[in-house]
Parts: C-alpha cells; sequence; structure tokens
C-alpha cells in the first residue's frame, strides 16, 4: 500500500473505528503508549505491520468487537511516532488520544526533567481516562475539563512539593 493522502485518510477512519490508544505504568515509572487495531480479517494488521513495523498476530478472546479470533497489529515508541503522524490529519474521534501519545513518545527518554516526567504523566492520565470514559469526541464535555482541571491541580500540587523540597535541602 502506498501511504497516498487517500490511504493515510482510510487508515485513520479505520483507526477511529477499531482501533485504540493506551498508556501504561511500568513498576520503573516509565510510561508506554501504543496503538493497536484489531479485526477478524488480516489484511490490513498484516499491511500495517509492513508498513510500520510493531507486532502482528491473533488472539482469541472475548473482545469489544465480540467473541472469537481476531488479527491484532500494535506499535509503540519510535514506530508509533510515524503511524500518528501519517494519521492526525485525518483523525477525528481519537484525535485527542493521539495527540497526546504523540507527545508523549516524542519526549521519551532518560534524564528527563521533574516537570517533564509530571507533564508526560498528567498527558497519560488523561489518555487512560478518555479511553475509561470512552469520550472521544473532540469538543470537551464538562467531566473532561473537570479531569483536566484535576490533573492541572495534582501537577500544581505535585510541583510546589517538589520544589519546597529541594529549597529545603539547599539550606
Amino acid at each position: 500500500m502506498e501511504m497516498t493522502r487517500e490511504n493515510k485518510a482510510y487508515l485513520a477512519g479505520f483507526f477511529d473505528a477499531d482501533g485504540c490508544i493506551t498508556a501504561s505504568f511500568s513498576e520503573e515509572s516509565r510510561i508506554r503508549v501504543t496503538a493497536r487495531i484489531a479485526g477478524r480479517d488480516d489484511a490490513l494488521p498484516l499491511e500495517l505491520e509492513f508498513l510500520y513495523g510493531g507486532h502482528f498476530g491473533q488472539e482469541e478472546k472475548g473482545t469489544s468487537i465480540g467473541e472469537g479470533k481476531f488479527w491484532v497489529w500494535g506499535v509503540g515508541g519510535q514506530r508509533l511516532i510515524r503511524f500518528l503522524e501519517d494519521i492526525m490529519p485525518y483523525l477525528r474521534l481519537k484525535r485527542r488520544r493521539a495527540e497526546l501519545a504523540l507527545e508523549i513518545a516524542k519526549t521519551a527518554g532518560y534524564g528527563l526533567s521533574i516537570e517533564t516526567k509530571l507533564h508526560r504523566t498528567s498527558m497519560a492520565l488523561e489518555i487512560c481516562l478518555l479511553t475509561q470514559v470512552g469520550l472521544s469526541h473532540p469538543k470537551e464535555t464538562k467531566t473532561i475539563k473537570r479531569l483536566r482541571r484535576a490533573i492541572r491541580k495534582y501537577n500544581e500540587d505535585r510541583t510546589g512539593t517538589i520544589r519546597e523540597r529541594q529549597m529545603s535541602q539547599k539550606f
């Protein structure tokens, strides 16, 4: 599949319908964001593995799209960046999650400042909240606005506590 504008738009539509973006936290406090697509036909997931790398396989269990065998493709890390950049202009329903995942993936690494770690954590939490409550429409709802305020307050409180601790250690 050549990655024309039409094909990117098609992938974005397919991803809006049958894809997901997840954020997870490891024991070492690392954040991992991934994108996955599942379907009963293996053609598109196999093509995505060819185009972007990642993992392709079959799962047999109950999922959000029913019972039985499903072909699944998933991608994370630097490969996720390329995939999301290709489909971002055409996404509608999962655009906010994709924006957050893209920023998290682009700021991954070691030796990050505390502020960057906190920002990445708040973005990952927002992805989790958007996924959990099923809110993905680009228009912000009251619930999302409340969640964003709570995340902002958490970041402010956490940053203030860290700065206070750093100041007390200097003296």
